[in-house]
């Protein structure tokens, strides 16, 4: 039986040369300084740098850009819900009447939720407070939606959170206080 160790030797070299090289990558990233003399700073330091608001720019700052162009929106119900349909009126009044008036709260956990801006992405003041209604439906109900806010997220893209939800039986419930952003809010700013 005649085998060949050349193969063998060349993989163990190169595992070696791998090893060494990382080794050095290791001890250079260890020992070196920053420029300046400075440490670098820590990943709560960047994380809160990134939290804060932009700085207010430079005058003579560039404008935020204005809405896109739209034709006026009108809702598909508007003809069903004309005020000579009785009818229509009278089944709306009887379903408002079983709402819930003052909603449910649950407190859902801080790694789901923000500050709301108080500057666009361009450092110009915002009003912040909430002017925009957006509606999302939810696939597995409003337990399920509760149980995602509830559970922490400390991952950026795992992070969501609605201010208030209405389940498929008219059950309502504030789940975050108005005053603060909803992740999916963008920079608070329509």
């Amino acid at each position: 039986m005649n085998s060949n160790p050349r193969p063998l030797w060349l993989a163990l070299g190169a595992g070696a040369m791998l090893a060494l090289g990382g080794l050095g990558w290791l001890a250079r990233d260890l020992s070196a300084q920053p420029s300046g003399g400075q440490k670098r700073p820590t990943l709560l330091e960047l994380l809160e740098e990134v939290r804060q608001a932009p700085p207010a720019p430079e005058p003579g700052r560039r404008a935020a850009p204005g809405p896109p162009a739209h034709r006026p929106w009108q809702s598909p119900l508007r003809a069903s819900c004309a005020p000579g349909d009785t009818a229509q009126r009278l089944r709306l009044q009887q379903l408002a009447e079983r709402v819930q008036s003052s909603p449910a709260r649950v407190q859902i956990h801080p790694t789901n939720f923000g500050e709301r801006f108080n500057r666009d992405a361009y450092g110009n003041p915002v009003d912040p407070t909430p002017q925009l209604v957006v509606l999302h439906e939810t696939v597995y109900g409003i337990g399920s939606a509760i149980n995602t806010f509830v559970t922490p997220h400390p991952r950026d893209e795992d992070q969501v959170s609605y201010h208030t939800l209405i389940g498929g039986d008219g059950s309502v419930v504030q789940v975050l206080d108005p005053s603060k952003r909803a992740f999916g809010a963008g920079n608070s700013a329509f």
